[in-house]
C-alpha cells in the first residue's frame, strides 16, 4: 500500500505543492494536474500530511533561531584567542596578526553576484561578524550585524608587480579595533577589464590558515551558483566556533589536560636560550612588531634531493626543513639548545574541519644540536620531537606561558623564531579550484603575515619545487643577511642530501659561489717581485722610501720601517759577532712583550 511519504513524492514529481496554515491544507497545481487520483490521495492523507508540513516547519523555525541564536549570541574567547586579545590591546597599532589572503581574478567577473557571495559566507559563517567585547568581566565575542563588510571597491594602475605588491602589502597592514570591529576586510582592486586582485584581510583572533581555503572555496562555490542561476545551500551541519570553545574548556578540565600540561612543564624546564642571528647588532628597548619577507624558489636539483632523500630516510620533507633550519640556527648562534616555534592545526574530530575561526595552537620544538651527534641520529630526535609536540598540540601555547609566569602582553620569551611547512595552499589548489568552479583563480605569494616574530621560515610545498619564505624583522636584520641566510640554507640543504651520514658540523652551508671566493679568490696573493733580490733587500728599499711607515704593531705598540730596520740591524751584527754566517739557522729565545720578527740580514 502506498504511504504518505510515497505519495508526497508523486505529489513533487508532477509539480503539485502543498503547504499548511492553521490547520488548513492549501494546494497549488497547474489546470489538469489534479486528477481524481490526486485529489482522493490528498483527502486520504489530510490529516498526515498537515502534520508533517507543520512539523517540517516547526524544525524550519528552530533551526532559524537557532542561526539568528548564532549570529547574536556571546560566547568566550578560546585560551589562545585571550593572548592574542591582551598582546593586541597592549599594542593596538600592531598589524602583525592582520592574516591576508589574496587571490587575482582573471576574465569577467560579475561584481554584484560576488557581493551576494560573500554575504552568503557571512551567514555560513558567522564568527567573520564578530568583535571583541568585555562582559561582566569576561572578554567574549559579540557576533553583530553592524560588523557585516561588504566589498569595498577600487581601480588602480601600477607599471610593474613590485608596486602592486607593496600597494596590497599596505592595504594588509591597516590595523583593526578588536572592540568595534569588524574584524574583516573585503577588497576588490581592479587592474582592467579581465584581471582583478581580491583582497581578504581577517584578524587572526578569528581566523587561520587553513579557514582562509574553507572560506575562499565557499566565497567561490556560492559565486559559481548565483552565477547559474541557482540558490547557495548553506551547511546546517556546522558546530561553531562556540563548540570549540567548549569543548577546549572540557579538555583543559580533563585528565588529558593534565597530561598535555605535564608534558610540556618537562619540556621547558631550565633555562631557555634566546636566539639572536647577529647579537652584535643593538636591540630594541621595547618589542618591535614590524615585518618584511623574502621568498626564494628552491633550485629543482636541490628540491628533487630533498625528496629524495627524504623517502631514503622514512621521514616527512617537514622533518628535512626543520633540522636543516636548525642546523643553520646553530651553525649562526653557537647555541646547542635550540627552540623554535610552530603552528600545529587543531581540529578535534572532523566536526570542526569545515569551520572558520581561531583552530591554531603554536608548539615549542626543542632539541640539543650540538655535541657529536650525526645527522641520521639527529634527524629521528627532530622527528620524535615534532611527533610529541603535535600530540600534546592542544594544550593551548598561552597556558605554557602561564606556568612559566610570564608577563601578559610580552613578546614570545620562548622562541623567537619560527617554522612552519605549508602544503594545504599550493598553485594546484588554485588550479584545482579553476577548473571545479570554472573561473580562473591564482594565488598571490608575495602577500602573507608579517611581523609575528623575529624570523620565521615558512616552506610551501609548490608540487615538483619548494619554495622558500622568511618572514622577518627589518628593525632586527637587514635584507642583505637574509639572503645570505636564505642561499645558506639551500647550500645546507643540498650538502644534507649529497654528503651521507656525517657528523652534524661536517656539513656545508656555503654556495659554491662563496666557497670559491674564500678558497681561491681571497687567497690568489700572487704578485710579480724582483727575483734577483732577497726579501732583506726588498725590505732596505722600503725604509729607504717610507722610513716614518708603520711596519709592525704588537698590542699597543708600534715600529716604524725604519725603527724596525735599526734593530734588526743590531741584531745581525751581535750575530755576526758570535761567528753566524749567511744560512745558518739560530734560534732565538725573544721575550713575547718585544718583537718576535726581525729581518736579521745575516
Amino acid at each position: 500500500m502506498e504511504t504518505v511519504t510515497e505519495f508526497l513524492k508523486t505529489l513533487a514529481t508532477k509539480g503539485v505543492k502543498l503547504s499548511a496554515e492553521a490547520g488548513q491544507l492549501n494546494c497549488y497545481a497547474q489546470n489538469g494536474t489534479l486528477t481524481s487520483d490526486i485529489r482522493k490521495g490528498i483527502i486520504r492523507y489530510k490529516s498526515e500530511i498537515i502534520a508533517l508540513l507543520e512539523g517540517r516547519e516547526k524544525r524550519q523555525q528552530a533551526q532559524a533561531e537557532k542561526s539568528s541564536s548564532r549570529k547574536s549570541k556571546r560566547f568566550p574567547l578560546s585560551a589562545g584567542q585571550k593572548g592574542l586579545y591582551i598582546l593586541q590591546k597592549v599594542h593596538p597599532e600592531m598589524t602583525a596578526y592582520n592574516l591576508p589572503l589574496c587571490i587575482k581574478l582573471n576574465g569577467e567577473i560579475d561584481v554584484k553576484l560576488l557581493e551576494e557571495a560573500w554575504s552568503c559566507a557571512l551567514n555560513q559563517y558567522p564568527i567573520l561578524t564578530a568583535r571583541i567585547v568585555a562582559d561582566e568581566g569576561t572578554v567574549c565575542h559579540s557576533l553583530d550585524d553592524r560588523c557585516r563588510t561588504s566589498i569595498q571597491q577600487q581601480a588602480v594602475a601600477f607599471t610593474d608587480r613590485q608596486r602592486l605588491v607593496a600597494f596590497l602589502r599596505r592595504r594588509v597592514k591597516q590595523p583593526f579595533d578588536l572592540d568595534r570591529g569588524p574584524l574583516a576586510r573585503i577588497e576588490l582592486f581592479t587592474l582592467n577589464d579581465q584581471e582583478r586582485i581580491l583582497l581578504l584581510t581577517i584578524h587572526h583572533i578569528i581566523f587561520d590558515g587553513v579557514s582562509a581555503v574553507v572560506l575562499l572555496r565557499s566565497v567561490i562555490a556560492n559565486y559559481q551558483a548565483l552565477s547559474r542561476g541557482k540558490p547557495v545551500s548553506l551547511s546546517r551541519e556546522l558546530s561553531g566556533y562556540q563548540e570549540f570553545v567548549a569543548w577546549e574548556e572540557a579538555m583543559l578540565a580533563s585528565a588529558e589536560g593534565r597530561w598535555h600540561a605535564d608534558y610540556w612543564q618537562q619540556r621547558l624546564s631550565g633555562e631557555l636560550s634566546s636566539i639572536e642571528l647577529f647579537p652584535d647588532l643593538p636591540r630594541l628597548a621595547s618589542p618591535s612588531f614590524e615585518g618584511a619577507s623574502l621568498a626564494e624558489t628552491l633550485p629543482a636539483d636541490v628540491s628533487r634531493g630533498v625528496r629524495d632523500f627524504a623517502k631514503a630516510q622514512s621521514i616527512l620533507p617537514s622533518v628535512v626543513f626543520l633540522a636543516a633550519f636548525k642546523i643553520l640556527l646553530h651553525r649562526y648562534t653557537n647555541l646547542d639548545d635550540i627552540i623554535v616555534g610552530m603552528p600545529v592545526i587543531v581540529r578535534p574530530g572532523q566536526r570542526f574541519s569545515a569551520e572558520v575561526g581561531y583552530f591554531i595552537n603554536m608548539v615549542p620544538l626543542r632539541t640539543r644540536v650540538g655535541g657529536r651527534l650525526k645527522l641520521s641520529e639527529f634527524l629521528r630526535e627532530v622527528q620524535g620531537t615534532m611527533l610529541d609536540a603535535i600530540s600534546h598540540s592542544s594544550y593551548p601555547f598561552e597556558l605554557m606561558l602561564d606556568k612559566l609566569r610570564t608577563k601578559p602582553g610580552t613578546k614570545n620569551p620562548v622562541f623567537q623564531v619560527n617554522y612552519a611547512y605549508q602544503n594545504f595552499i599550493s598553485d594546484a589548489s588554485f588550479a584545482s579550484l579553476s577548473r571545479q568552479q570554472a573561473i580562473d583563480v591564482q594565488n598571490v605569494p608575495e602577500i602573507g603575515p608579517e611581523g609575528y616574530s623575529d624570523l620565521g621560515l615558512e616552506i610551501f610545498d609548490k608540487d615538483a619545487l619548494f619554495s622558500v619564505h622568511v618572514r622577518y624583522n627589518p628593525d632586527l636584520y637587514q635584507e642583505h643577511a637574509i639572503k645570505r641566510f636564505c642561499e645558506h640554507y639551500a647550500a645546507l640543504l643540498k650538502s644534507l642530501g649529497e654528503d651521507g651520514d656525517r657528523l652534524l658540523h661536517e656539513y656545508s652551508i656555503l654556495p659554491e659561489q662563496e666557497k670559491h671566493r674564500l678558497l681561491v679568490e681571497f687567497n690568489d696573493t700572487r704578485a710579480d717581485y724582483p727575483e734577483d733580490k732577497c726579501i732583506h733587500d726588498l725590505f732596505a728599499e722600503r725604509v729607504v722610501l717610507d722610513p716614518g711607515h708603520t711596519a709592525a704593531v704588537s698590542g699597543e705598540q708600534a715600529l716604524s720601517y725604519q725603527e724596525l730596520y735599526q734593530e734588526s740591524c743590531d741584531l745581525a751584527l751581535y750575530l755576526q759577532s758570535l761567528g753566524v754566517s749567511p744560512d745558518s739557522v739560530v734560534g732565538l729565545c725573544m721575550d713575547t712583550r718585544r718583537w718576535s720578527v726581525f729581518t736579521t740580514g745575516s
